[in-house]
């Protein structure tokens, strides 16, 4: 036999074996199809879509359900949602690049290239580095309501605001998410190059990897087609929403992709940094932006076999099963919420995007079952397990809401006229909060976001009702006015019902109250 043809069976065997390994691999995701479609219709949430990426191969990319509810447009692998959090992963191997040209440093201090950033404790401007800021060990307080209700301030306007954020614990203890600081860690891109964040990241990363359809800001999604419309749920009811312009906070937050695009990200992530076999992205690289900096405390409400987590440059890494690495985040922001995670030793990649908050843990539900099954790890009915969790917490919800109706009693008069309630009051994080008194109502406004009508619940109590209608779902929340002695408001309590929400006390400025005396 000669050499030739020696040569064409060997390849045709491993071709054979090759097409084999796929098969059993897809193989393991019979029943996928049935499992998201029970899910999703159980969860409300209209649409959502799947990549499953084993090595160089892209074994499943699909939609599910529709881009907006109501309208019978599918969700298809190109659809493009908000990915959120999962941004963050992109803006940290952005700086590992720059890092790897020896452009900057991970472990210079954040004021050297940002030399206007100010902090309220003055050791972290010459301590605090970009690579504290991306592992989240800043240890400042969180305050994401404070950026939240103002999406039409700049980029150099919240990196202000971090002045004014206090230590809620100390510097590189332990994990404090903290959106502001990762901010700051991407606006070095531009202090270093001259190119913007988003010019950065479509030129560096977008285009090299073929992510054709995923831009950085929604203001690119006006003029394109096949766009998940983002929803929220009342009592599993969906109703559209607009986009949330997330443009002030972009290096946190503001991608918008495809799981088609995701998958080509999936490549470079389990081959080393490797597209199609060319060096997208430094092995270096890939390795430095994986380095777990700060340990990541464990809850019951993790997956069960994760006994181990910690925080690297924009990811989160931990155990999967007893001898599997996993690196992990998701994303959330109105309407839309993300999971996208990678097993180097098993070449596995996962994503999965979906348009509607909440979708009561629907991505974490679809995103176990795949890993679990093509690990082998399938021991448990998913579906029952994923509706257990969900009644949870819709009776959770059904529960807060009944007690904050139990507590209505109108016969509780305010201590005082509604018009003395009105008024500007401040915080120094948080800004004003605005109380009008018109046409013989209460009117609040807080942010360019939160605003509308104040609906008494009892004695200094006041519901918010939105002039946002879906947001009387999403934001329930009260104010608390708490008057001084001589009668006079002094404060008011912002209020949330959802748990693990801020509480925040705006106050009086101490001049309007002098002018007041």
């Amino acid at each position: 036999m000669n050499l030739a043809v020696r040569l064409l069976k060997l390849t045709f065997i491993y071709c054979l074996v090759a097409t084999a390994n796929a098969a059993t691999q897809t193989n393991r995701l019979d029943g996928l199809d049935a499992f998201v479609t029970q899910a999703r219709k159980a969860s409300g949430t209209p649409g959502l879509a799947v990549a499953v990426v084993l090595g160089d191969e892209v074994i499943l990319a699909r939609g599910y359900g529709v881009l907006e509810t109501g309208k019978d447009q599918p969700v298809d692998e190109n659809t493009l949602f908000a990915i959120g959090s999962n941004t963050k992963y992109f803006t940290a191997t952005a700086l590992g690049m720059l890092a790897e040209e020896a452009t900057l440093s991970l472990d210079d201090p954040l004021t050297s290239y940002l030399p206007h950033l100010r902090f309220s404790d003055p050791y972290l401007f010459t301590e605090l580095t970009v690579r504290d800021a991306l592992s989240h060990r800043s240890g400042l307080q969180r305050a994401d309501l404070a950026w939240y209700v103002n999406p039409g301030k700049s980029r150099g306007e919240i990196l202000a605001m971090i002045q004014n954020l206090s230590l809620e614990q100390s510097f590189r203890s332990g994990l404090l998410y903290n959106n502001f600081l990762f901010l700051a860690a991407g606006q070095t891109i531009p202090a270093v190059t001259g190119q913007t964040w988003d010019d950065f990241i479509n030129q560096r990363l977008f285009k090299p990897l073929q992510m054709t359809r995923s831009n950085t800001s929604v203001r690119d999604l006006g003029e394109m087609s096949n766009v998940a419309v983002p929803h929220s749920l009342a009592d599993a009811q969906a109703v559209a929403i607009p986009y949330y312009n997330i443009d002030q906070m972009a290096p946190a937050g503001s991608i918008n992709s495809s799981v088609s695009d995701m998958a080509q990200w999936c490549k470079v992530q389990i081959n080393g940094g490797k597209l199609n076999g060319k060096q997208i992205i430094p092995e270096k690289v890939i390795s430095e932006v994986r380095k777990p900096h700060t340990l990541v405390p464990l809850t019951g409400e993790g997956h069960v076999r994760t006994v181990h987590g910690a925080y690297g440059p924009g990811i989160l890494r931990q155990n999967y099963g007893a001898d599997q690495v996993a690196y992990w985040h998701n994303g959330g922001i109105d309407g839309m919420v993300s999971s996208f995670t990678f097993l180097p030793d098993s070449e596995l990649c996962v994503v999965v995007l979906t348009n509607s908050t909440p979708n009561y843990g629907l991505d974490s539900a679809v995103l176990t079952w795949i890993l679990d099954h093509q690990l082998g790890l399938d021991d448990k009915d998913y579906l029952a397990d994923f509706n257990e969790k969900l009644l949870k917490q819709k009776d959770k919800e059904t529960e807060t809401r009944q007690l904050h109706i139990d507590t209505h009693d109108p016969s509780l008069r305010p201590s005082t006229t509604p018009d003395r309630f009105a008024g500007t009051f401040s915080d120094k994080v948080y800004g004003d909060l605005v109380v009008d008194y018109v046409d013989h109502k209460l009117r609040f406004a807080f942010g360019s976001l939160y605003q509308g009508e104040l609906v008494h619940h009892q004695n200094n109590s006041f519901d918010l009702a939105y002039d946002l209608a879906w947001r009387n779902a999403s934001d329930p929340g009260v104010l608390n006015f708490t008057l001084n002695g001589s009668g006079k408001v002094e404060s008011v309590l912002l209020q949330f019902w959802a748990e693990g929400t801020p509480r925040v006390r705006f106050i009086v400025p101490p001049e309007a109250s002098a002018k007041e005396r």
